[in-house]
């Protein structure tokens, strides 16, 4: 009997804890030209944050599906940001983004600083926003198989809510 409480107990706690949402760490960077750009200015909006570097090739083959994210679901109220995470020389990061056709919001984050509040181990990351600030899914590399799980996240979170009764 007392197995069974304990086991209970921990299922109980462990649900508990991983039903808590995780608010999303804000952040404050700046694109290339110079212009801050703060988390906070997107609330009310589903944002996908998009850890990546330069080198990265990986990082490369996502930035088409994000430019397709950021286009269609704009109306959704959907954003793009992508955090450079390798540069420190934001005419390199300008000239880049030109040359990859990045056609959302890059910024960045040359020391890391939100790379270590969002926990993130590898490039490229994905973190998915939701409209109230909250972590709603993570992502590490981009294949087929994570843009199709990121892309039913966002239909998710973007759901018109039910007026059914």
């Amino acid at each position: 009997m007392k197995k069974c409480t304990a086991i209970l107990i921990s299922v109980l706690f462990f649900s508990a804890y991983a039903a808590t949402p995780e608010q999303a760490p804000g952040f404050e960077l700046t694109k290339p030209d110079g212009t801050i750009i703060k988390l906070e200015q997107f609330k009310g909006s589903v944002v996908v944050i998009d850890f990546w570097a330069i080198w990265c090739a990986a990082c490369k083959e996502a930035f088409p599906a994000l430019n397709k994210i950021q286009s269609e679901r704009a109306a959704d109220s959907v954003r793009v940001i992508g955090i450079n995470l390798d540069n420190k020389d934001p005419a390199k990061v300008a000239a880049f983004v030109q040359k990859a056709k990045i056609a959302y919001i890059v910024v960045c984050d040359p020391q890391g600083t939100t790379t270590k509040s969002y926990q993130i181990k590898g490039v490229p990351s994905l973190v998915v926003v939701d409209k109230n600030g909250t972590i709603a899914g993570r992502f590490r590399g981009f294949t087929k198989s994570e843009e199709a799980k990121i892309i039913k996240l966002l239909d998710d979170l973007t759901k018109p809510a039910s007026t059914e009764k």
